[in-house]
């Protein structure tokens, strides 16, 4: 585990693609931004509750509530990421349903079915907006 941190902290790539993600109106915008050193990869938009207690029924810990934090509901692919400046609109309809309170995006390298690195990611609050609202960025070192 120590090497593979070692070695990602070494990989420029990681984490150098600033994402942008805010509300208005009822459409969820997502912003990559350019950056043509890149491989190939794909952009995904990822619902998820922050909070899910779940009760256990059987095992050593029968009868106790464990909380899972963060918890991803599904995944959305948004397209493909070719390092150009890209945008989508997503209703927020198709992201709202039961316990979401909150939505990731990530541009990971490769594909669904070999992903890679990732390059960028943002999260942003997404229960009950009634005003735009503009997420803080996560952006590269």
């Amino acid at each position: 585990m120590e090497r593979a941190i070692a070695l990602s902290d070494r990989n420029a790539a990681i984490m150098s693609v600033p994402v942008l993600m805010s509300i208005g109106g009822a459409s969820l915008s997502v912003k990559v931004a350019a950056a043509k050193q890149h491989a190939a990869g794909e952009v995904w938009l990822c619902p998820l509750a922050r909070s899910v207690p779940v009760e256990i029924g059987r095992g050593e810990n029968r009868g106790r509530t464990v909380t899972y934090h963060n918890v991803v509901r599904r995944w959305l692919k948004l397209g493909d990421f070719a390092g150009n400046d890209q945008t989508w609109s997503v209703p927020i309809a198709d992201v709202m349903s039961g316990d979401i309170d909150a939505a990731v995006v990530l541009v990971q390298q490769g594909s669904h079915d070999k992903p890679g690195i990732i390059f960028g990611a943002a999260s942003l609050p997404v229960a009950r907006q009634t005003t735009e609202t503009k997420a803080p960025a996560i952006e590269a070192r």
